[in-house]
């Protein structure tokens, strides 16, 4: 569906109840590790920002092609009729609709920087900071980086008296295991936890089990009797939460192979990171996309249709988690501990350069040799050591 400019009455409504606004608006949404990317890049420009938590209504169901730059799909409309910024920054499916609205309330003003894959034809943005599991294409208004963007290092968190007293008697060293959930395609069902239980009763020293929001019960249940090993087990709850502590004590870690983002926040801890993989139990739209994506590769002709639909959003973009830890065992991350701070400190420089490329108005960034982003350069980093079972 082809986009359509704003009425004229709601474009007058933003004029009218426009404060003076921040020149960057960051659009957030559910998703925690989207949100943390984007709260990440705006505090490296160092630009005054204005949060805007976006709500949906039922309609978020349907594709940024569909809904255009509309607010149909926005609850909270309200709170974008301000005068429109010089940059947002955005990332998911559901947020594309409102920054594109911005931009046309500035008329064309607004520069739109998205995080992760944009849903729809690269021209709606003017900059996509992508990593690999997307396998987005090489476009002038598409930046690759091998981590997510991640916040600067954290001042570490004590372990309460209360924690203290739980893991008194447990040998060193630590394994914090660390478990995500279903992150479609990929599956976290009671047999991979059966699995991952077998698999860490080989640790030495303990275990301390992590849970998150997305980590289904009957998981941890079925775990509880299976680990051998001394362990304590911290399932998600909204009280007091241990992973920050734990993160900081640990002496390694393991973590299920669902979250990108959650790989890159243990990787520049320094220590020792296992990935445990979880099964793909691809659902209808996954098994269509792929369906698709075959039947190009093998007739040319279909090609093209298969093009036009995927960069409309109309066939949801395959997303390959497996290809993001295997480009980072191949530059010697998980080998080489760290080489992921030096790889988030000058990824997120470079990025940062990009954007501010954009806000002065210089057109297509000027690259940034490699060699020039690392202390070492990815030629030199050691051999791949990622084993996954």
């Amino acid at each position: 569906m082809a986009a359509t400019t704003p009425s004229t009455a709601a474009a007058a409504r933003v004029q009218a109840e426009a404060p003076a606004s921040a020149p960057v608006w960051l659009l957030l949404g559910s998703k925690q590790g989207d949100n943390s990317q984007i709260l990440a890049l705006a505090a490296a420009l160092g630009l005054p920002f204005k949060r805007i938590q976006l709500r949906f209504n039922f309609l978020h169901w349907l594709l940024p092609a569909m809904l255009g730059r509309r607010l149909w799909s926005v609850k909270n409309r309200a709170d974008l009729y301000h005068a429109p910024p010089r940059l947002v920054i955005s990332s998911g499916l559901r947020s594309v609709p409102a920054a594109r609205w911005v931009q046309a309330q500035s008329r064309g003003q607004s520069k739109l920087v998205h995080i992760g894959r944009p849903w729809g034809p690269f021209r709606w943005f003017d900059l996509v900071v992508t990593t690999p599991q997307y396998a987005l294409p090489t476009l002038s208004n598409v930046h690759h980086n091998l981590l997510p963007i991640l916040a600067d290092e954290r001042t570490p968190v004590a372990l309460s008296p209360a924690l203290q007293a739980q893991l008194a008697d447990l040998p060193r060293p630590w394994t914090v295991a660390v478990l995500g959930g279903h992150s479609r395609p990929l599956r976290f069902t009671v047999e991979a936890a059966r699995t991952l239980a077998a698999q860490l009763n080989q640790s030495s020293g303990s275990v301390l089990l992590v849970g998150s929001p997305r980590t289904p019960p009957a998981c941890i249940e079925v775990m509880r009797p299976l680990l051998q090993v001394p362990h304590a087990i911290y399932p998600f709850s909204t009280g007091e939460n241990p992973y920050p502590a734990l993160r900081a004590e640990a002496d390694r870690f393991l973590i299920t192979g669902d979250s990108v983002q959650m790989a890159a926040e243990l990787l520049v801890c320094g220590k020792p990171l296992q990935v445990f993989p979880l099964p793909e139990v691809p659902d209808v739209l996954v098994r269509l996309t792929r369906a698709w994506r075959d039947a190009a590769v093998q007739y040319r002709w279909l090609r093209p249709a298969f093009e036009w639909m995927r960069h409309r959003g109309l066939l949801s973009s395959l997303r390959d988690i497996g290809l993001f830890h295997r480009q980072l065992d191949a530059a010697g991350v998980y080998s080489h501990p760290d080489l992921a701070r030096a790889l988030r400190t000058a990824e997120k420089k470079v990025t940062v350069h990009h954007v501010q490329q954009l806000l002065r108005g210089a057109g297509e960034p000027a690259a940034v040799p490699f060699s020039e982003q690392l202390a070492a350069p990815v030629a030199s980093a050691p051999q791949p050591a990622l084993h996954q079972p």
